[in-house]
């Protein structure tokens, strides 16, 4: 996935290793683009993914109004862009395919996280 389509004219946000980028249970609408550094998805406390520069994570807060059902956890220090539901809408607009795209990432994390159980 290109996610310089999302990072373009945003500003990123500089985490250390061992900080939460958000926990399960709190409320966003936002996901993140990894620009630089590793995320770690951990789902009932087991980790099923590491996220790396160039991918994104917390991509269900675009199409849901729920809680988080994962953590994010920094591995090592990492570069990450915010891109809130209204910012994709827009690029949505422009990009038609991001969405399609997205449900691919959202499906194959849904397998995993129940592959972890």
């Amino acid at each position: 996935m290109n996610v310089h389509i999302y990072a373009h004219g945003q500003r990123p946000r500089l985490y250390e290793a061992g900080e939460f980028v958000f926990s399960i249970g709190d409320v966003a609408d936002e996901m993140y683009v990894v620009i630089d550094g590793q995320v770690e998805l951990l789902f009932h406390g087991k980790v099923t993914e590491t996220v790396e520069a160039g991918n994104v994570f917390g991509e269900m807060a675009m199409f849901e109004n729920l809680p988080r059902v994962a953590t994010a956890l920094v591995k090592s220090a990492a570069k990450l862009v915010s891109v809130s539901r209204e910012r994709f809408a827009f690029l949505e607009q422009q990009h038609p395919d991001l969405a399609l795209r997205l449900v691919s990432i959202i499906t194959d994390r849904l397998r995993r996280m129940d592959e972890s159980r």
